[in-house]
């Protein structure tokens, strides 16, 4: 696989931890540079922090690669919530000349249908267990969490209000992509997630994230002919030839960047 011209900076969801989910990454981290690949890099925040607040810890790490690899410029590829992440730290003004490209993997650039139907309908449950999940992970490593204010972060509104507040920047590449998963048994973990999700949008969609959703900037669906939900493109809940292609699917999204020159 050809390199980049920029170090890759993979910034995770919500749900993934310092300590909870990590090894999904870590996983990722130790095969990119068993292949070589030595110029990718995966941040390390809490999992239900504020936008703001993960921005800043990631800022932290972009300015480290910066220094440690003697390059002027990072993409960053953000999965889910991530991907807000890397675009509001994409506008920060003194990161716009620091961010060659964002890529967005499967993240809710229009709000999450999920986090809509849950403040609207079961506001007592996500604050009940909000507060369970806030002890669950501060005891095992996170420094801030607040799965409430992450489910209203994902929301239609608020998100609308983050994209007037984050315009794209000029000069910045932006891509976005996609899984899709038909089958409602594929992820035992998402059948009570994609309810809503199907029931609300016809369009494809990973399980939590629809295509109107995604699409942002140079937009991909992937089709593998094999169903990847939103858990299944990072390797949890999934065989082993579902891992492969989520690799694959890394790879392409890579690739894309290499065919930029970035």
């Amino acid at each position: 696989m050809r390199k980049t011209k920029y170090p890759i900076i993979f910034i995770h969801g919500a749900t993934v931890g310092r300590h909870i989910f990590s090894y999904t990454y870590n996983r990722l981290y130790k095969y990119m540079q068993k292949i070589g690949f030595n110029n990718f890099f995966v941040s390390r925040h809490d999992a239900f922090d504020s936008i703001v607040n993960n921005a800043n810890e990631i800022k932290k790490l972009i300015f480290n690669v910066l220094k440690n690899t003697g390059t002027d410029k990072v993409n960053l590829i953000g999965y889910s919530r991530g991907g807000l992440e890397a675009r509001y730290i994409a506008c920060l003004d003194e990161m716009k000349d620091k961010i060659a490209s964002v890529s967005l993997y499967a993240t809710p650039n229009y709000g999450m249908i999920y986090a809509d139907y849950m403040l609207m309908h079961h506001l007592r449950l996500v604050k009940n267990s909000s507060f369970f999940l806030r002890i669950i992970y501060r005891l095992c490593g996170d420094k801030r969490c607040n799965p409430y204010l992450s489910c209203l972060e994902m929301s239609s509104s608020n998100v609308h209000k983050f994209n007037l507040e984050c315009p794209d920047v000029k000069g910045v590449y932006y891509q976005s992509f996609l899984t899709q998963s038909l089958n409602k048994k594929d992820d035992f973990w998402l059948r009570f997630f994609r309810g809503p999700t199907d029931k609300i949008s016809n369009e494809p969609s990973d399980g939590m994230i629809n295509v109107s959703t995604a699409s942002w900037g140079h937009f991909h669906l992937f089709d593998n002919n094999v169903h990847m939900t939103h858990l299944n493109v990072i390797g949890i809940g999934t065989s082993k030839a579902k891992k492969s292609i989520a690799i694959s699917n890394l790879f392409y999204i890579i690739n894309c960047l290499v065919e930029k020159g970035l």
